[in-house]
């Protein structure tokens, strides 16, 4: 398949990762009258689970935290992304995030 100069494997990958999108799901569709999370991450709750409970696992702060609140540039369209009119970037995700002073290490709460 030859595309040339022309936006064309622009338009191949973006399909490709689509469809990728469009399939992966790591929940059963049958388990949805008995699910208890939040709706929009239905399909990749178990993941997430795992992750949440392996990153608690892992790391344990210490005494010196620092809590720092930053928004994340966000121009397309996204059900929770917030609006501060007083930022730079006006449109994005919220998003905690929290420092261990003695290890310089930083994570998101």
């Amino acid at each position: 398949m030859y595309f040339g100069d022309s936006n064309l494997w622009f338009y191949y990958f973006y399909d490709l990762f689509e469809s990728i999108c469009n399939f992966m799901h790591f929940n059963n569709n049958d388990n949805i009258g008995t699910y208890k999370g939040p709706s929009k991450l239905f399909k990749i709750y178990p993941v997430l689970s795992y992750l949440n409970t392996k990153f608690q696992s892992l790391y344990l702060p210490g005494q010196n935290i620092a809590i720092h609140e930053s928004l994340t540039l966000w121009r397309g369209r996204l059900s929770f992304r917030q609006y501060i009119p007083l930022k730079f970037s006006k449109f994005g995700i919220s998003h905690i995030n929290f420092v261990s002073l003695v290890r310089g290490t930083c994570g998101p709460l």
